[in-house]
């Protein structure tokens, strides 16, 4: 049994625990300061890797991965524009609920079979297009 590190290991220690020291007590509240790391920034950034997850984990893998996502997040971004419109509905429930019904009848006509892995990312598109709709205030 080895009680010693050797000088690569306990080099590598260090540099991680400078890493750690870096991050924590200078590059966060530095961000912080700046407003880098704002709520909404964070929840952005949390949307977005929860696309790309999604995204990634829900369609196979090949070259169509890019178009497929960009097709579901087009069509997502059109029901949105197309319910938000055409129909008068003051329910944000019924609007999104005809949105997503929009995005899957499209999504199968184009031979999408759709999962809940893909009505996961249909969703988050959904919201993603409703942020990107200009505000409108009473």
């Amino acid at each position: 049994m080895q009680f010693f590190i050797d000088n690569a290991n306990l080099f590598l220690i260090f540099i991680s625990f400078v890493a750690i020291f870096i991050a924590t007590f200078i590059a966060i509240p530095y961000a912080q300061r700046k407003g880098w790391l704002s709520s909404s920034n964070l929840e952005a950034a949390h949307k977005a890797l929860e696309m790309a997850t999604l995204a990634l984990g829900s369609l196979s893998i090949g070259a169509g991965i890019a178009g497929k996502t960009a097709l579901i997040l087009k069509a997502t971004e059109a029901a949105v524009g197309y319910v938000e419109q055409t129909m008068k509905l003051e329910n944000n429930t019924e609007k999104r609920l005809h949105a997503q019904e929009t995005t899957i009848r499209f999504l199968e006509q184009e031979g999408i079979e759709i999962s809940d892995d893909l009505r996961k990312l249909i969703e988050v598109g959904l919201q993603s297009a409703v942020n990107k709709l200009p505000k409108t205030y009473p």
